[in-house]
């Protein structure tokens, strides 16, 4: 099976994060996240629509 591997999401390091009120969380760069919205298209097991409260079809109203 052909598992596409999770891309963590880049953050501050914490000895600077602690010397400011910025964002923690610095967000994916463009190639991350075309391989992350790869890796959510390609699920084949979509956990997103059995926890979505309206029960939207999450991966195919990304590939629209």
């Amino acid at each position: 099976m052909d598992v596409l591997k999770k891309i963590p999401v880049r953050e501050q390091d914490p000895k600077v994060r602690a010397t400011n009120f910025e964002e923690v969380c610095l967000g994916y760069n463009q190639e991350e996240a075309q391989t992350e919205a790869a890796r959510c298209i390609n699920c084949k097991n979509a956990k997103c629509i059995q926890g979505c409260p309206v029960a939207i079809d999450i991966p195919s109203s990304l590939q629209k």
